[in-house]
């Protein structure tokens, strides 16, 4: 999974270590204060370029928040769920 939004996967533990979230930052120690204050237990990275942001350009992406599920082959099966729409799908894809 690819994230550019904080969600909360306390009710799916084993999602948070298939989970990676990229920043789209650009100060580190705000964004790595942010990673604590919201308590995300999950991997994160950031190049720090904000919207130059290579994973970023990769996906497409335009806005955030921004999400993407992808397959053991890196392919995205689903894109920007969000809410109950989210979890209902981490929780059937999800092991």
């Amino acid at each position: 999974m690819f994230l550019t939004q904080p969600i909360s996967l306390h009710k799916i533990p084993s999602a948070r270590k298939q989970t990676r979230a990229v920043s789209l930052d650009k100060n580190h120690d705000k964004w790595v204060e942010a990673i604590g204050k919201d308590k995300l237990a999950w991997t994160h990275v950031s190049d720090l370029k904000y919207w130059d942001n290579e994973a970023a350009k990769l996906y497409g992406v335009r806005a955030i928040p921004a999400n993407f599920l992808l397959d053991k082959e890196g392919k995205i099966f689903a894109r920007n769920l969000s809410g109950d729409e989210l979890m209902k799908k981490l929780s059937e894809v999800v092991k």
